[in-house]
């Protein structure tokens, strides 16, 4: 729920700001906070079974990108802590939906 959090304030914060390139941020912000969305449905749904087997590969897909973060980041020349949070929060919600979907 904090990702999802986040995700939304930093969509907000693309719509305000309007900085060269924001739509293409605001899509990723949107399909990550689904992402995170669809792990919390599937999460609070007890027969959820079939569901549970299509979160492999958003589970993937969301740890993989905090991975890339975290590579972006150690590259970068200016620091970003708020970064730091949001690829840990990443990486633990793909670890968090790959789990879920092994209890399939």
């Amino acid at each position: 729920m904090l990702l999802l959090a986040c995700l939304l304030w930093l969509s907000t914060m693309e719509l305000i700001l309007r900085h060269l390139g924001f739509p293409t941020r605001l899509a990723i912000h949107l399909i990550l906070g689904a992402v995170c969305a669809l792990g919390v449905f599937v999460g609070l749904r007890r027969k959820t079974t079939v569901l549970r087997r299509w979160l492999v590969l958003p589970g993937a897909a969301v740890a993989a990108f905090g991975v890339y973060t975290y590579v972006s980041l150690s590259r970068a020349a200016h620091f970003e802590g708020f970064s730091v949070v949001l690829l840990l929060l990443f990486v633990l919600e793909g670890v968090l939906l790959l789990a879920e979907a092994g209890q399939a």
